[in-house]
């Protein structure tokens, strides 16, 4: 008898620590087609319900030269800008275009996704109304599945305010998932607000690829192409998602003598922002969708399975239009508008760089690395060698200097959970790192230890998917062919617990002998938390932007690739993407649009060149979008799995001087200067232009290009004033 009392003891035990497992928050799963056939769509509605009717518009308000209407039709909005006497308009002009709307809305129900919007599935059965304010208006719509008796209805908001000459876009999503039975997953917001069916040769659509990206809609095609970026990359806790990431939530248009930059300053971290490149006779559209309710989507066999989390978004939307006319609608006026928008809504600080110093060389290195198994461990790079490293550069000529340090803390490059994280003495004595420093700071040189805040190998407090499971991240090892492993899978941490882990770990490392911290992980990482109390991406966006400022204080900051949110206490950013995650072709070119918004603010650089397939057009690159020459390097002699010691540092420390050389002969006076313009000369000829009226010519062509009596040589640049 006793057994068996001991044996359900036990088994009660075990039953409650199951149930306590599976605390959190709860998700529901269903499936559909991936043809899409058995999702529910509307029935098309009257064209008068899906474009802007001139008949219909209603002067709604006016700020400088642009003017707001309402069509009272549709509940689409006009704005004019009167300096040119031209519109722009939230949904076509012309007839004929199944699935415009403002708002396109997923919902799921009872197992069933639908799609409904705001014209065929509101303005068709006059289910809307406005209230005008002062500033602007409010189109209220409750959009359903049909017109009597409906499944589905869905009472929401968009507010447009006018003000400065901007245009604010605003929804509230407080109360949109009160109703248990239907769940609003995703919202699309305005994507055919500017949408063009012909375009001028120099018309073009701006996305945020790599630097910045145009889509030249005035090239004709012969298939559509849709290009999507998830702002802040993919969420690991969903699953794997391949998309392509964007650090900064940017977008553009511009048709004829009109321009406009539109900048998502709330709800951000939610969007995916995709741009249609249309063949003859469709519409070129841009704009963003967001994910109110986060969701895992896999594909197997035909069949898209999804699985929906019971938690919902109820903060609000908000996307801000910047408009431009005339001379002014260029991309380079879109970076200085948005750079202007992001500095007043508190994301990019007010600095600039002190242009006192000259323009510094931004060096990784590598401090402990595994290879091959977990216990084959490299001390790559120790402290002695590394201030060696700096002294034979100083040597050299080069009298500007970041070094970030990775592989510093327990784990190496895999880093431990941050709190438990100590300084690895392998690499060093606290005696040795002191004279490091005082070393580096003599100088003037800066030395960032390179921490992941988000990310740890070994047992920590873990995050949990959408599925309850512990959440993950495979990080691609860049020194692959040094390093043999291909990833590394490190755990994310509880989001709860960011703060309490950065608060012990600053006041541990408080005295350490260190310029400052680079942050790698959350520059280019960012993720709900489904463990115990939801987090989700927008409120782990904000923990991690406070967490910076905390890091700052009182420290100089680095930060790896630069997701904007982490920017604003930022002075230095490496490992920025310069390139295009879409392949470029005639209708699709790279552009410094990013660090056109960055130039004279913060410090960047690009991918360390030594890396490269091609040093010398790296080069190029970075010297054409402004960025800073930077290199990773180990002082062990490692070799690649072809024999090359690229990553050596003997290899390039005569390279990394004559691109400090360079360096500082031609940009000794533009390192806070703003980037204004931008542009093709001819092929294989762009041109960067400053304020202070300086011109940058690069030449990636294998001739030498003689321009306006100016000879640029064969894979070189030039500088004029």
């Amino acid at each position: 008898m006793a057994v068996l009392k001991r044996l359900l003891s036990m088994l009660i035990v075990a039953v409650l620590i199951l149930s306590l497992a599976s605390c959190g928050t709860s998700y529901n799963t269903y499936s559909y087609k991936s043809d899409g056939s058995d999702i529910i769509n509307p029935k098309n509605s009257s064209d008068k319900y899906r474009m802007i009717n001139a008949d219909s518009l209603e002067l709604v308000t006016k700020s400088g030269f642009v003017e707001l209407y309402l069509d009272k039709v549709s509940g689409g909005i006009a704005v004019k800008d009167t300096s040119v006497s031209e519109f722009w308009y939230s949904l076509p002009d012309q007839p004929g275009v199944k699935g415009a709307c403002v708002l396109g809305l997923e919902v799921s129900k009872d197992g069933k996704l639908y799609r409904l919007n705001s014209q065929d599935n509101s303005a068709a059965f006059k289910a809307f109304k406005y209230e005008k304010q002062s500033k602007g208006v409010t189109v209220k719509y409750n959009i359903s599945d049909s017109k009597d008796k409906p499944q589905i209805s869905v009472p929401i908001a968009v507010t447009y305010t006018l003000q400065d000459g901007s245009l604010s876009v605003d929804i509230s999503c407080k109360d949109l998932n009160k109703n248990e039975s239907a769940k609003v997953e995703s919202i699309e917001l305005l994507k055919y607000f500017g949408a063009t069916k012909e375009a001028d040769e120099k018309d073009f659509l701006l996305v945020p690829d790599g630097g910045g990206a145009l889509i030249h809609t005035g090239k004709e095609t012969n298939k559509s192409k849709t290009y999507n970026f998830r702002v802040y990359g993919s969420d690991p806790s969903l699953g794997n998602q391949d998309v392509k990431p964007a650090i900064a939530p940017l977008f553009g248009n511009k048709k004829g003598s009109l321009a406009y930059g539109a900048i998502i300053m709330s709800g951000d971290s939610l969007a995916t922002i995709s741009a249609t490149k249309a063949s003859k006779n469709q519409y070129n559209t841009i704009g963003a969708k967001f994910d109110i309710i986060p969701a895992k989507e896999s594909v197997s066999d035909g069949t898209v399975s999804k699985t929906v989390s019971s938690e919902s978004y109820t903060g609000d939307i908000t996307v801000y239009y910047r408009f431009l006319s005339s001379a002014n609608a260029t991309y380079s006026k879109m970076a200085s508008a948005c750079r202007e928008q992001l500095i007043r809504g508190g994301v990019l600080s007010t600095k600039y760089i002190d242009e006192d110093k000259t323009p510094p060389v931004n060096l990784t290195l590598i401090g402990e690395a595994k290879k091959g198994t977990l216990f084959n461990k490299n001390m790559l790079t120790t402290i002695v060698q590394a201030q060696d490293i700096a002294e034979r550069l100083k040597a050299k000529g080069v009298n500007s200097l970041n070094v970030r340090y990775t592989g510093m803390l327990e784990g190496g490059l895999g880093q431990t959970n941050l709190k438990n994280s100590r300084m690895l003495r392998r690499l060093g004595s606290k005696k040795e790192l002191n004279e490091f420093y005082d070393y580096m700071a003599t100088q003037g040189f800066g030395l960032f230890m390179d921490i992941n805040i988000l990310t740890a190998s070994g047992p920590t407090a873990k995050a949990k998917g959408i599925d309850n499971k512990s959440s993950t991240v495979n990080i691609d090892n860049h020194l692959f062919d040094y390093l043999d492993f291909k990833s590394y899978k490190r755990k994310l941490t509880n989001a709860s617990k960011i703060e309490d882990d950065i608060l012990a770990f600053s006041n541990k490392m408080r005295n350490a002998s260190i310029t400052g911290y680079c942050i790698n992980d959350a520059g280019h990482i960012l993720y709900s938390d489904f463990r115990d109390e939801y987090i989700g991406r927008e409120e782990a966006k904000n923990i991690i932007a406070q967490q910076i400022i905390l890091l700052s204080s009182n420290r100089s900051t680095m930060a790896v690739n630069g997701n904007f949110y982490t920017l604003k206490n930022v002075e230095i950013l490496t490992n920025m993407e310069l390139k295009t995650a879409y392949e470029e072709s005639s209708s699709y070119k790279s552009i410094p649009f990013i660090p056109m918004i960055l130039h004279g603010m913060i410090d960047y650089s690009g991918k360390p060149l030594n890396l490269s397939e091609d040093y010398n057009k790296s080069l190029l690159i970075s010297i054409e979008y402004g960025a800073l020459p930077a290199f990773e390097w180990s002082y062990e002699a490692i070799e690649s799995d072809d024999g090359k010691a690229s990553i050596y540092y003997e290899t390039w420390l005569n390279a990394a001087a004559k691109a400090y050389e360079d360096y500082e002969a031609l940009f000794s006076t533009l390192r806070n200067a703003r980037m204004t313009d931008h542009y093709e000369v001819q092929k294989d000829l762009m041109c960067t232009v400053y304020d202070n009226e300086t011109f940058v010519y690069v030449n990636y062509s294998k001739e030498d290009v003689v321009y306006n009596s100016l000879k640029i040589k064969a894979n070189s640049f030039l500088r004029v004033n």
